[in-house]
């Protein structure tokens, strides 16, 4: 487990859990439960799904009210994109999910446009989530705006949202420049409270617009307590930045950030934590 799982992610107990197994499996274990709520959870360490296993995980969601299902865990499963816009119809009326945990699924910006999609249905998820992760796939800028555009949509993810995670999804100033935007709209998550960009490519160009967004009033300024900034090259102008934002931070991740000449900082630490 990397260091960046094992630190930030929430814990997930699901009763509905699928370590290894085939997917055929679904089935049995759905039609079992008898729960007022199901979690999913599947690790398939980086296994394609056949096309049998893809009709199987589908085939399962059928059987099941979509409003029992209150967290979905998919990792290290790689699916296609024809059996992933199907799975988001399905999360698109799941009305009481309260996190999304996608992780090194080899997923692109399509994908990202297809859960978008699902996040702002009337009946969806949006007003519930109080933990996104759509962590460790190739989303890209384009993937980052399509995931944007659901925040700051009226039935997208509102005030319960408190933990978004875009770690390690490959995108640069420009992909963080559309979600500050969107997490300081009128619609956006208003009481998001921690925000995860480990490993991507924001530059100090894309901290200061970070510093910016953390000084309104009315947006993350006022209940964002964490953010986790390490592996990306933000340079000693972008650390200094950051540090110096007025803001309700009480935690800043910055570990190996490339920070040369901040004298107080110990370099040596393995864990680069500042306590604001």
């Amino acid at each position: 487990m990397s260091r960046s799982e094992s630190k930030h992610a929430p814990s997930l107990k699901p009763a509905l859990f699928l370590e290894r197994a085939p997917p055929s499996m679904f089935s049995p274990y759905l039609q079992s439960l008898s729960d007022s709520s199901i979690e999913i959870a599947i690790n398939a360490p980086f296994n394609y799904a056949s096309e049998n296993d893809e009709t199987e995980l589908i085939k399962a969601l059928e059987k099941i009210d979509p409003k029992r299902i209150k967290k979905i865990k998919i990792w290290k499963w790689k699916i296609s994109l024809k059996t992933f816009v199907l799975f988001c119809e399905k999360i698109g009326r799941m009305s009481a999910l309260e996190e999304i945990y996608f992780s090194r699924n080899g997923f692109t910006s399509e994908f990202a446009q297809s859960l978008s999609k699902a996040l702002i249905e009337p009946n969806g998820p949006g007003k519930a989530l109080k933990n996104f992760l759509f962590r460790g796939n190739d989303l890209s800028d384009q993937g980052i705006e399509w995931i944007a555009k659901s925040l700051k949509d009226p039935n997208g993810p509102g005030e319960n949202l408190l933990y978004l995670d875009l770690s390690n999804s490959n995108f640069s100033d420009k992909g963080l420049e559309c979600l500050l935007e969107s997490l300081n709209s009128e619609n956006g998550p208003s009481g998001l409270q921690q925000l995860n960009i480990i490993g991507n490519n924001i530059s100090s160009v894309g901290t200061i617009s970070l510093v910016k967004a953390l000084g309104n009033p009315n947006g993350i300024g006022k209940s964002l307590k964490e953010l986790i900034l390490d592996f990306n090259p933000i340079g000693s102008i972008g650390a200094k930045a950051i540090l110096r934002a007025e803001s309700v931070l009480e935690y800043i991740w910055l570990n190996d950030c490339i920070i040369e000449d901040e004298p107080n900082l110990d370099r040596n630490s393995d864990e680069l934590v500042l306590a604001v």
